[in-house]
């Protein structure tokens, strides 16, 4: 009887180990299911994640380029409204021309061939005080704007006047990167003023004749 009962309980007890065993695995086996199965929704969601910033990323993207578009727009019609009003030229940080607008080379007579890569003052005029141009460097290279009318000499040898205004043009670390020049052709201005000098100025005193006074 002992024998037979010790062998009933050794029998139960490896019935019950079995089922243990057994739900062991089964549990294992379930949540290694459940685990990869998390592993698949994190990879997914992660992947939505990054997805979803790249289409925010590209969104930006479309809307700095939609903007870089249309400044340049902007840029391009300003500098046309510019083209057309005025004389403009670009030098760099030595003075060699970079850019001249077709007003630039019909009053000069230079072609843009011409031009492009000369220093500026190929238009100097000889007459013109050096002092001018000292103060305009001075001024221009410590990032400021110079003003001024200054006399220049065509290629053909004739003078003309221009209203100047030279900007120098700051990048993003303050360096000065070039010079923009602006002018405005006033030698009709200053031919009249000239004629209006001599008919009331006496010509061996240089003073103010009759005509002059009586006005």
């Amino acid at each position: 009887l002992l024998r037979d009962e010790w062998l009933a309980r050794a029998g139960f007890v490896l019935f019950v180990d079995r089922i243990c065993c057994r739900y062991r695995l089964d549990c294992f086996s379930s949540n290694a299911r459940l685990f990869s199965a998390a592993l698949v929704f994190i990879r997914i969601k992660e992947k939505n994640k990054l997805i979803s910033n790249i289409n925010e990323t590209l969104s930006v993207d479309q809307n700095q380029n939609d903007t870089t578009i249309e400044t340049a727009k902007f840029l391009s019609e300003y500098k046309k409204a510019l083209d057309v009003s005025s004389i403009v030229s670009k030098t760099n940080t030595e003075g060699i021309i970079t850019y001249a607008n077709d007003a630039f080379c019909k009053i000069s007579h230079y072609s843009q061939d011409e031009l492009i890569g000369k220093p500026h003052n190929v238009i100097r005029n000889p007459e013109t005080d050096p002092e001018i141009f000292k103060n305009m460097w001075k001024t221009i290279q410590a990032k400021k704007v110079w003003k001024g009318v200054l006399k220049n000499r065509n290629k053909f040898g004739e003078d003309y006047y221009v209203k100047s205004t030279i900007i120098p043009i700051i990048d993003d670390k303050g360096d000065i990167r070039e010079y923009i020049a602006v002018r405005q052709d006033i030698t009709e201005l200053i031919k009249k003023e000239q004629q209006i000098l001599e008919h009331t100025t006496d010509f061996l005193t240089k003073l103010p004749n009759r005509l002059k006074l009586a006005t």
